[in-house]
């Protein structure tokens, strides 16, 4: 009998084991098609965002000189999208993690949608309601820096979920990331072009109908969220946080090279994003003359070239880890590309060399070589983390958060400067301009990227009592200091 009786609790252990067994898997499952609809989620949401930042650019530079809008109002307007991206990436983290992720998706998507489609109605509603067409520049303002902090809302709430759930794969993620962002900004400018010039035939103002199309877009992924985000999922929220280590001061990174590369990397966004508002006005003239959607795919070929050259890039800085030098030469190489794009878009007005660059094929040249520009700005965080230890997090911390600040900075900043330019000087004035920048900076990395004079670079900036040398300029009152990042 006993003997029977430890038999019959060994089969009750036993079964009682395969149950749990069959429960964890059932768990595992449920766990991986939750992680999937929230990875596909984040797809979404990004593709949306970057495609509504960037689908403006074919037809509303043309659309806003025929309604009195100046070029610098113009890149004003270009400006606010990723202005309001900023401001919020930087300073809603917080909350956002307090409200839940489900919230700040939902609320972000559907006041992405209403911005939108404010935006888009508002040529409609001013004649409707008898306002001068020189009022609609400031409510386009308003409404799309709304729709940037929108969408920034919804994006970094996702982004912190999908790094949650997969953070043992944070690497891959971080890829996929990435790469839906540069494919949302390759089909916006097109997608954009075609649905403004298809809305002249159906019963909607062509205006508003690439709006109206991105406004549903956004209500079908907030209306999606409560099946690909659980409730549970607001764990995250109550999960005991580890020791935080914050991040590291200005004094302990801020080294004459990465102030360089800082400077460089913000440069190579404003030139790059000074195309956004003008390259319109340089695509409906002659010799192309162009509609809009032929314009929104000459930003796409410039996207599609920075995608095939970010592989041999990539490769590039792999092999070469560690070395700030190559690193800097990098960029100093994709400086020359925009020198040489922005110099073929708009040759200066000699006989000789006007009549080699003035025409399609140089154009579309030129726009491929943009992305290869582009492609400089990759080696801008490698060369930022010469000398990081992977376990110095504080410090990396604090460098990517220059890193991320620099970038949007020059891409607010970069709309505006085409704006400017173009109104004072015409776009072969702004072209030309903007191209002996490049060269001048393509010089200066190249100067930095010799060996030696880099080695000095990266071992200076510090005084002899360990301060850091802008630190020290700082608290001497002869430069003024900066709010952190």
């Amino acid at each position: 009998m006993e003997v029977r009786a430890n038999g019959g609790a060994e089969e009750k252990l036993l079964e009682s084991k395969a149950l749990d067994g069959a429960d964890d898997s059932v768990a595992k499952e449920k766990l991986d098609k939750e992680n999937r609809r929230i990875f596909w989620l984040t797809m979404a949401v990004l593709f949306t965002n970057y495609s509504i930042a960037t689908f403006l650019s074919p037809f509303f530079p043309n659309y806003a000189e025929d309604n009195a809008i100046s070029s610098t109002f113009v890149g004003i307007i270009f400006a606010a999208y990723p202005m309001g991206i900023t401001i919020m990436s930087a300073f809603g983290t917080g909350w956002m993690k307090r409200l839940g992720v489900r919230k700040c998706v939902l609320g972000g998507m559907l006041s992405l949608a209403i911005f939108m489609f404010l935006f888009g109605i508002t040529p409609t509603a001013c004649k409707a309601w008898g306002l001068p067409k020189t009022s609609q520049k400031w409510i386009f303002l308003l409404f799309y820096f709304c729709a940037g902090l929108s969408g920034a809302t919804s994006e970094t709430a996702c982004i912190m979920l999908a790094t949650y759930r997969f953070r043992e794969r944070s690497g891959s993620v971080s890829a996929s990331i990435g790469t839906v962002c540069g494919i949302g900004c390759m089909v916006g400018p097109p997608l954009g072009g075609i649905l403004y010039e298809f809305g002249g035939h159906t019963t909607l103002p062509s205006f508003l109908f690439p709006f109206m199309i991105f406004t549903m877009a956004s209500i079908l992924i907030a209306a999606a969220l409560p099946f690909a985000v659980p409730r549970e999922s607001q764990s995250m929220q109550n999960e005991p946080q580890e020791t935080v280590t914050g991040v590291a001061s200005l004094s302990e990174i801020l080294s004459k090279s990465r102030v360089i590369t800082l400077v460089g990397m913000g440069f190579n966004g404003a030139l790059v994003a000074s195309l956004d508002p003008t390259l319109a006005y340089r695509a409906t003239k002659d010799p192309l003359n162009y509609g809009s959607s032929l314009i929104g795919f000459m930003f796409t070929a410039s996207s599609l070239s920075y995608t095939l050259t970010s592989i041999p890039t990539g490769y590039i800085l792999d092999k070469y880890q560690g070395q700030a030098s190559v690193f800097k030469l990098v960029q100093a190489g994709g400086f020359l590309s925009l020198f040489l794009c922005f110099a073929m878009l708009g040759p200066i007005k000699q006989k000789n060399i006007s009549t080699v660059f003035n025409n399609a094929p140089s154009i579309w040249i030129a726009m491929f070589i943009k992305g290869i520009g582009s492609c400089g700005g990759n080696a801008v965080y490698p060369d930022l983390i010469v000398g990081i230890g992977e376990n110095e997090e504080d410090k990396i911390a604090r460098i990517s958060g220059l890193w991320n600040a620099t970038y949007a900075i020059g891409w607010a900043l970069g709309p505006l400067l085409g704006g400017v330019l173009y109104d004072n000087l015409g776009f072969d004035g702004y072209a030309t301009a903007v191209a002996l920048t490049a060269l001048v900076i393509c010089g200066m990395l190249s100067v930095f990227s010799i060996p030696k004079i880099n080695n000095w670079l990266q071992n200076s900036g510090r005084l002899s009592d360990g301060t850091n040398f802008y630190t020290g300029i700082i608290q001497a009152g002869e430069l003024s200091p900066q709010p952190a990042a």
